[in-house]
């Protein structure tokens, strides 16, 4: 007769169906707990081998063998619970198994607290000396060109969608490296690499240009052996277009000369005026921003031909025309394509 007994909790039956019940039904799945990052062996990175749980209070593995992958990232996936065994306020440490068949075992251990965690772990074998920290982060909206500074599990709020991100990273060593940086955006693969080189104590930076989703956005960054998880909140916000008004305060020219003026007069907007031909009139008008953030323009015509333009922020024309028929003088002023605003004679 075989008898099956259970290693977590000793149950014991010589039915394999009532057996298999116990050890992989009983209890209803769980999330797993998750776990990411490089694998340092003597302080290098270690492209291939595989990495094995080992949970400290059974003594024996909780799972099979996951390989380190060609981006020098693993993740791992361990079981919430295991058969009839609940991992959750278990310790696992980890075991490296290289190509040749050396094992080494992690200096880092792992405490399941919650069900389904995602956690970022670098685990060290062997030798160990840190090699970079992560000193500044920056999300910078790309079209507004506002710029923000987050911390390490912080939390920023942006209002557009595509963003950069920079970060700062410091080489605590004594020898010049090549350091490498990884972004990882709403857990989403494939991680984004860069590459910093930098000397002994001294800071280089990388970026990357990224589209964020409407609402919360994690961000997991690994710089060697440093890391850094914080959120960004995209919060659209409905953009307010400029809007032009040609100044018609005379008070607010000099001498009170604003529009057109002919011998040192204004002459009133919207009517006639008899002027010999030949005679010369001079112009000045300007345009302000009444609406949202961006370039406004204003124009002269004269019967209906674009003379003098001007655009930016608060623009403004001047200048001299000579009288030689019937004249209509316009000054037009708007945004974009559209026009807003109108002033002549």
């Amino acid at each position: 007769m075989v008898i099956f007994r259970c290693p977590y909790c000793g149950f014991e039956t010589d039915n394999a169906e009532a057996f298999l019940l116990h050890y992989n039904w009983d209890i209803p799945p769980a999330p797993p707990n998750r776990l990411y990052g490089k694998v340092y062996l003597d302080g290098q990175v270690v492209t291939e081998g595989t990495i094995t749980p080992v949970c400290i209070e059974v003594g024996a593995p909780t799972d099979n063998p996951v390989e380190i992958r060609e981006d020098r990232i693993y993740v791992l996936d361990i079981p919430s619970r295991h058969g009839c065994f609940n991992c959750v306020g278990k310790t696992f440490k980890f075991i490296l198994t290289l190509p040749d068949g050396r094992q080494f075992e992690s200096k880092e251990v792992y405490k399941i607290l919650e069900i389904g965690a995602l956690k970022r772990l670098c685990l060290h074998f062997g030798k160990y000396e840190k090699i970079a920290e992560i000193e500044k982060i920056e999300v910078k909206e790309l079209t507004s060109g506002k710029t923000y500074t987050v911390s390490k599990g912080g939390t920023v709020t942006v209002g557009e969608g595509r963003v950069r991100i920079t970060i700062t990273v410091r080489n605590v060593t004594d020898i010049s490296q090549t350091l490498s940086a990884a972004l990882l955006l709403n857990y989403k693969a494939p991680w984004i690499e860069r590459s910093i080189s930098v000397a002994p104590y001294t800071s280089g930076s990388a970026y990357w240009d990224v589209e964020l989703r409407e609402g919360t956005n994690t961000v997991n960054i690994i710089a060697e052996d440093d890391e850094a998880a914080f959120q960004i909140n995209y919060e659209e916000v409905p953009r307010i277009e400029p809007k032009a008004s040609i100044v018609k305060d005379l008070s607010r020219y000099p001498d009170g000369l604003g529009g057109i003026i002919y011998n040192g007069q204004v002459l009133e907007p919207n009517k006639e005026h008899p002027i010999p031909k030949g005679s010369k009139v001079e112009y000045f008008a300007m345009a302000q921003n009444v609406g949202g953030s961006g370039n406004i323009w204003i124009r002269l015509l004269v019967n209906g031909v674009e003379v003098d333009r001007a655009e930016g922020g608060s623009p403004a024309i001047s200048g001299t025309i000579t009288v030689n028929a019937d004249m209509e003088l316009k000054f037009e002023a708007g945004h974009g394509d559209v026009k807003d605003d109108e002033w002549g004679c």
